[in-house]
């Protein structure tokens, strides 16, 4: 007879093993009605647990994941620097991985901590991700998962730390309109993220309050890299009526169009203004200075790494989370708009 296994189990009583393993270990967590459930089964199938595999998982792992999608990015270079201070003080050790905005290298990368046994993990989502089937694949797995910055809306319960990012284009593009520009194109990123989906929501909120159309042509879906800038303001300029300021996802598709707009002789603001997000440090050094909306990296990094360690700590809170906190988005005005 084939020897079962936890994942078996959970098969034959359509749970998670990580529920039937909590069952298993007596967890507190548990429902008497469903350990017993548990027991029942075990006792029936004859199952006996591994007890070397269930010694090495028991040992008590001092590697935290992080996985984002480019360790290259100022926002996320600055996130990964608070978050190891976090996790320094707290005894534990850091291990990065990025995705390349690449789902397929995501998956590998979440394979590996599974691999590695990590305590948790900090995850930003790349921008070709849609299902969080993987991230949940670390949870059954009893890998606390905190979410910052990009995150999943719905299909998995975890915590997050997320920026105010409707709150913050809604400013940004209002400050524009206010500044007397009326033909305001936004560089929406991908509909798949979050920050995207928030952004352009902003956007188009600020024009409907100042009674300004909407027009579709002006929003132009794209990537999250400056050669995305470049291309998504080809396609603006081929328009017959050009946009006079133009809102960006974020810095690095800001600077994508400032170097497009150099090939045009355009001069930034007197032609068209310019506004980012994530006021990338690079951000206030090249001319003319851009505007852009501040996320708060470290402060993000800093409580996301909390927020795990204190999963991970106080196990009774369970390997889900459910804190979500907002950060404020401030607006910093600099001489692109």
């Amino acid at each position: 007879m084939a020897k079962v296994a936890i994942k078996d189990i959970a098969k034959m009583l359509h749970t998670s093993t990580a529920t039937v393993s909590r069952a298993l270990n007596d967890h507190p967590a548990i429902k008497k009605e469903t350990r017993e459930k548990v027991m029942k089964l075990v006792n029936e199938v004859g199952y006996r647990p591994n007890t070397i595999a269930k010694n090495l998982k028991m040992q008590r792992s001092t590697t935290i994941g992080i996985l984002v999608p480019n360790i290259g990015h100022d926002f996320f270079a600055r996130a990964i620097s608070a978050i190891e201070k976090v996790v320094s003080d707290a005894g534990f050790t850091a291990m990065i991985c990025q995705s390349h905005e690449n789902i397929h290298k995501e998956k590998e990368a979440v394979k590996t901590l599974i691999a590695n046994r990590v305590a948790g993990v900090l995850a930003s989502i790349s921008q070709e991700t849609t299902s969080p089937d993987h991230f949940r694949e670390l949870q059954s797995h009893e890998i606390p998962v905190v979410f910052f910055d990009r995150c999943f809306d719905e299909g998995i319960a975890a915590s997050k730390v997320i920026t105010d990012d409707f709150s913050g284009s809604l400013r940004a593009v209002k400050y524009l309109i206010k500044t007397g520009y009326k033909r305001i194109a936004c560089l929406a990123g991908t509909p798949n993220l979050n920050i995207a989906r928030e952004r352009l929501r902003g956007y188009k909120q600020a024009l409907q309050e100042a009674g300004l159309t909407c027009h579709e042509k002006w929003i132009v879906p794209c990537g999250m890299e400056k050669q995305d800038g470049k291309i998504a303001l080809q396609q603006l300029m081929q328009l017959d009526e050009k946009p006079d300021a133009i809102f960006c996802i974020n810095d690095p598709v800001a600077i994508g169009v400032y170097q497009q707009l150099q090939v045009y002789k355009m001069k930034i603001p007197d032609d068209v203004a310019v506004i980012g997000f994530s006021n990338n440090e690079i951000s206030a050094l090249i001319q003319p200075a851009l505007t852009t909306v501040d996320q708060s990296a470290e402060k993000m990094g800093e409580r996301a790494g909390q927020i795990l360690i204190s999963q991970i700590q106080n196990k009774q809170e369970g390997i889900t989370g459910n804190t979500i906190e907002i950060m404020e988005a401030n607006l910093i005005v600099r001489d692109s708009a």
